[in-house]
C-alpha cells in the first residue's frame, strides 16, 4: 500500500491519540472495550490479519527488528483472542496487561502499514460471521504450528520452554490467588469508580466519548 506522507502523518497522530486515551481510561474502561474487541462487535479481527498477511507476503513486512516486533506483538494478540473464545478472559488477569493490549490493537495495524483501513477496521467488525479464529495469524504458512512457527521467529532455545505453559505469569501487585490457583483481580465496578477523583471521572468520560465518535468523524 502507498501513501502520501499527509495520510502517514495524519495515522501517526491518531494512533499517538490512541495512546494517550487508553491511558487515561480506568480500569473498567479498558475491560469494556478489551470485551467489545474480543468478542468482535467493534474490531475485524480477520481483515486486519489478512491485510497484515498481504504486506508479508509481499515483502513489505519482514522479521526485522522492527517488523518482526509488529508481528509477534500481533501473533500474540491473535493468542489472547483464541484464549478469550475458550475461557471468556485474557491469559493473564492484570490491569497493565489489559492497556497493554488494548493499545496494540489499536496501534499496531497502524504501525504496519495498513493505512486509511486502520480507522474502520479498528472501530468497527467488517469480517465474515462465524468464521474460525484459528487461522488467526500471520507469518510464513509452510510450518507445521503456530507455537513452532513462533518459536523459530522470535525465540532461542531457552524462551521455547514458555510455551509449555498455557497462560502467560504477569506480577503485578493487584493480582491475587484463590484457593484454586486461579488468579483474579478482587475490585468491582464500584471499588474502581471510587478510587478516582471527579476530574479523573470525567476525563475518562469524555475520552470515552471521543472514540464513540471517531468511527463516524475520522482523525482530524
Amino acid at each position: 500500500m502507498v501513501h502520501d506522507n499527509d495520510t502517514l502523518h495524519d495515522l501517526e497522530r491518531w494512533a499517538e491519540r490512541q495512546v494517550l486515551r487508553v491511558e487515561n481510561l480506568s480500569k473498567q474502561q479498558v475491560l469494556l472495550e478489551l470485551h467489545g474487541i474480543m468478542e468482535g462487535h467493534s474490531y475485524s479481527w480477520h481483515c486486519i490479519n489478512e491485510f497484515l498477511q498481504a504486506r508479508f507476503d509481499e515483502g513489505s513486512l519482514e522479521c526485522s527488528p522492527v517488523d518482526g516486533d509488529v508481528l509477534f506483538e500481533w501473533n500474540n494478540l491473535c493468542d489472547e483472542k483464541r484464549t478469550w473464545e475458550r475461557k471468556g478472559r485474557l491469559s493473564v488477569n492484570n490491569s497493565g496487561f489489559n492497556m497493554d493490549c488494548l493499545i496494540n490493537l489499536m496501534i499496531l495495524p497502524v504501525q504496519a502499514g495498513l493505512g486509511n483501513e486502520v480507522l474502520r477496521l479498528v472501530t468497527s467488525n467488517t469480517d465474515k460471521p462465524n468464521v474460525s479464529t484459528v487461522d488467526l495469524w500471520v507469518g510464513p504458512k509452510d510450518s507445521e504450528s503456530l507455537k513452532c512457527r513462533a518459536a523459530s521467529w522470535f525465540m532461542t532455545d531457552v524462551d521455547t520452554s514458555s510455551l509449555e505453559s498455557e497462560d502467560s505469569e504477569y506480577v503485578d501487585d493487584e493480582v491475587e490467588t484463590d484457593d484454586e490457583g486461579v488468579k483474579h483481580i478482587d475490585v468491582g465496578v464500584g471499588d474502581i469508580n471510587g478510587g478516582e477523583s471527579d476530574e479523573a471521572q470525567n476525563e475518562d468520560e469524555a475520552m470515552g466519548i471521543g472514540y464513540q465518535n471517531l468511527s463516524e468523524n475520522g482523525f482530524d
